[in-house]
This record gives structure tokens, C-alpha cells and sequence, in this order.
């Protein structure tokens, strides 16, 4: 801990003076994450931010951004940390750490307010609306935030030796499925198809439980318990759908660019495989072998399906007419709408 602390002192007078700078658009803030305890101390130094000790949160609300960031330590070499932002420009958080610990892995799920947010990036990678996503030890992590998005990102780091700990990865046999994952030579994993079922639900009740446990040891241990079963379920889902393990990362970056399209189009007619196979510098066989394989359907149906969903939340946020969704999601008339709506929804978007 002293050399933490020696760290950030370090940090605070002859780096974060001089680290504010405005680059391509973004007002790039600096921080560290070697370890999470390192990074809730240079986060904590950045003068906008107020420190709420008793309810382990980070608040701000400036011209930048208007935000919390909630931390707490579940157990020896287990963190966990909930941010829930609106950013008011574009920002982006530039990791400028020196090493302090090895080891510490980084799982995060990220969810967005509106599915018309402009997606930020990490290290490049677009910032799909709920997936989750491990890099590995080392891995620098640099995030930018587009004006007039929102987010909520969950994030738990560990330590090799927690790893052990508790799945005795380097006793497991070469080919399990975690032993493949924690070996793997990739600093960036997407899970594409989520491993935990209910996730978004799962996690915004871990929201409202960080931000209760100041209540007392009863609430700390309730989300202590429910953030272990929730690890638990995602490291149980990925060893017995082994999908995204076995793919190649530029099998996972064609896939990840073609859902953030599709996603970000629901609200349009479905764009042809040809057209996600030149997006995607690929072929459309190439495309429609990836969808079959990951999600068991065409990629027409998975978009269809999406476009439901979507269609299912506007109705019932009265936000649009039923026969203007129809056309707008490329339906020839609003009868063909219709039923597809209520073979998905088993029910009428009339009476939604």
C-alpha cells in the first residue's frame, strides 16, 4: 500500500499538472490502473473530483462530465468497480500508469442509456452495448466517451492469485476452457454471445446495492455474495459455451463491427449480407458461417429479433405509431409488421 501511495504522491505533482490536454476532438484526462486501488487514488486526485469515503464513491459534476464511480474490495485480490456517467463533451481517460502490481485482470460490461448513443472505444474497440470484455494483465486501458452519451460500466479486477485461488487454473489440463482463456496470448477478449442470464438486470441490482453498502455489514455482505454469484455464473457459462473461446480475435473484431452496425440501424431495413461482407472487408459467406455458428440463426433473424426488441420499447414508451415503426423498419406495410411482431412478442403492437 505505502508504495501506492508513494506512486500516486509521485503522480500528483510531476505528471497530472501537466496531463490535461485537448487531442482530435477529445479533453484527455489521466489515470492509473495497474491496480485498483492505484486507480481509485489518481482518479481521486483529479481535481474535480469530490470523495465520498463512507459510500466508497468518486462524484463529479462539471462542464466535462457528470458522474460517480463506486469501488469497493469484495475480498483479497477481488475488486469491483460501477461508474454511471453522461458525458457533456467528448472525454476520454488516458490510463499513464507506472507498474506497481502485476497481475490484475479487468472483466467489464458496458450498457448504454439510449441504443442511439454514439459508442465510444477502448484501445480502438468499439464499446458494444452489453458485452462483456477480459484483458488480460498489462494491458493499457484508454477510453473515449462521445458528447451526450450515458453509460454504465462494471468492472472487476483480480489477481492471479485470486485466479488460483479459486480454480486452480495451473492444475486444470491444457485444453479446459479456462485454462485456454487465462493462456491465451490476446490482451482483449469480447464475449459476444453473454455467458449470464439476465445480465443487465443482474447488474443494475449490483448498482443499487453499491450504492447501499454505507448502509451497513448486512448490505456489504448481500453484495459481496451477489457479485461472487455473478462471477460465478459468467465463468460457468463460458466453460460450457466454449464459442467465444475457440474463435479467433479477427473472427471476434469481424463480428463485434457487424453487431455495432446492425445495432446502430434497427431502425432501418435489414442492409444484405453483401453489405456487411464489404463493410467488413470479408465474404459474405464468411459472414453468414460466423452468425450460424455463434448464435444458431441467420443474421437476417438475429436482426429481425433485435428490431422487436426495439420495437417492443418504443411502443411502450409511445414514442412512434405503429404503421410509421413498420416503415421505418422496413416493413412493406404495417400487416406484415404486425405479424411479425406478435409471432416474436405473442401479442399485438396495438395493444402494447
Amino acid at each position: 500500500m505505502e508504495n501506492i501511495l508513494e506512486i500516486v504522491n509521485h503522480w500528483k505533482k510531476k505528471i497530472l499538472a501537466k496531463a490535461f490536454k485537448y487531442n482530435n476532438g477529445f479533453f484527455e484526462f489521466p489515470y492509473q490502473f495497474t491496480h485498483p486501488k492505484l486507480m481509485v487514488e489518481s482518479v481521486k486526485a483529479l481535481p474535480f473530483m469530490h470523495h465520498y469515503p463512507n459510500e466508497q464513491v468518486l462524484k463529479t459534476n462539471t462542464l466535462f462530465l457528470k458522474g460517480a464511480l463506486y469501488y469497493f474490495e469484495i475480498e483479497e485480490g477481488l475488486w469491483v468497480m460501477i461508474s454511471d456517467c453522461h458525458y457533456k463533451t467528448n472525454l476520454a481517460f488516458i490510463n499513464k500508469d507506472q507498474v506497481v502490481t502485476k497481475g490484475f485482470y479487468n472483466l467489464s460490461y458496458i450498457s448504454y442509456s439510449d441504443k442511439n448513443d454514439k459508442k465510444g472505444n477502448l484501445n480502438g474497440h468499439t464499446m458494444i452495448d452489453k458485452i462483456w470484455t477480459l484483458y488480460h494483465p498489462g494491458e493499457q486501458l484508454n477510453a473515449y466517451h462521445y458528447k451526450d452519451s450515458s453509460n454504465l460500466i462494471i468492472c472487476f479486477s483480480f489477481d492471479e492469485h485470486w485466479l488460483e485461488r479459486n480454480f486452480s487454473i495451473s492444475k486444470l489440463d491444457d485444453n479446459h476452457p479456462l485454462k485456454v482463456l487465462f493462456s491465451s496470448e490476446l490482451k482483449y477478449n469480447p464475449f459476444i454471445k453473454n455467458p449470464v442470464v439476465d445480465a443487465q438486470y443482474k447488474i443494475e441490482q449490483l448498482f443499487l446495492g453499491i450504492k447501499s453498502i454505507s448502509q451497513g455489514e448486512s448490505a456489504k455482505f448481500l453484495f459481496k455474495s451477489r457479485s461472487l454469484s455473478l462471477l460465478g455464473e459468467f465463468f460457468d457459462g463460458i466453460t460450457k459455451d466454449l464459442t467465444d473461446i475457440n474463435f479467433s480475435k479477427e473472427d471476434k473484431l469481424i463480428m463485434i463491427k457487424i453487431i455495432d452496425y446492425l445495432e446502430n440501424n434497427l431502425l432501418k431495413d435489414f442492409p444484405g449480407i453483401s453489405f456487411l461482407a464489404n463493410y467488413t472487408n470479408t465474404s459474405p459467406t464468411k459472414v453468414k458461417t460466423l452468425f450460424k455458428q455463434w448464435f444458431r440463426i441467420s443474421t437476417l433473424k438475429w436482426f429481425r429479433a433485435k428490431q422487436m426488441d426495439l420495437a417492443m420499447k418504443l411502443l411502450k414508451e409511445d414514442k412512434i405509431k405503429v404503421k410509421d415503426l413498420a416503415f421505418t423498419m422496413g416493413y412493406n406495410n404495417a400487416s406484415k409488421f404486425t405479424l411479425a411482431f406478435k409471432s416474436y412478442h405473442h401479442t399485438n403492437p396495438s395493444s402494447v
